[in-house]
């Protein structure tokens, strides 16, 4: 759905910078992190590599890159400018990054609410810009009563998350 066209009253979108024409407020911020499957792990201990605790300690591993749109995104332009040689598989969905991280091709960078028991948490991607959680609206329609209720109601919840909160 597309609040420009007014397909959507409200839209709840993770981006760094929401466009100029809608207007909000920030929930939280999304921090980035390094994540693998146990079976990569285990591989890698087994050879006698080490995890990286840091960003800059990947040149023995596989990574798992971006195409399309996602390649434009902080953490995979400062991956690829870094690490290109080393990424052995590219996705344009973060989802796709994570399965592919499950099934043990290598390590991915995801932003931490994309995290899941299959997988482990590396380190904090700290280069790599954070993700922003924003509610938002057209500008024309912030001042419409069933809007903010809804926007009122929205922000309230997202406060009271302690999982989203856990990185603001």
């Amino acid at each position: 759905f597309n609040l420009n066209r007014r397909e959507a009253d409200i839209a709840i979108r993770a981006t760094a910078k929401p466009p100029e024409y809608l207007v909000g407020r920030k929930l939280a911020d999304i921090p980035w992190s390094m994540y693998a499957s146990s079976h990569y792990l285990s591989g890698k201990e087994k050879s006698g590599q080490q995890m990286p605790d840091e960003f800059n300690a990947l040149s023995d591993h596989r990574l798992i890159g971006a195409t399309g749109i996602m390649s434009t995104l902080p953490a995979f332009q400062w991956l690829d400018k870094h690490h290109g040689e080393q990424i052995v598989a590219r996705c344009n969905d973060l989802l796709s990054m994570s399965y592919m991280a499950e099934a043990g091709h290598g390590i991915a960078f995801l932003p931490d609410d994309q995290s899941r028991k299959e997988l482990t948490r590396l380190c904090e991607f700290s280069p790599g810009e954070r993700s922003h959680l924003w509610l938002l609206t057209h500008h024309d329609s912030r001042q419409v009563e069933r809007i903010k209720l809804l926007v009122s109601f929205l922000g309230n919840a997202f406060k009271q998350d302690e999982q989203l909160n856990a990185h603001s």
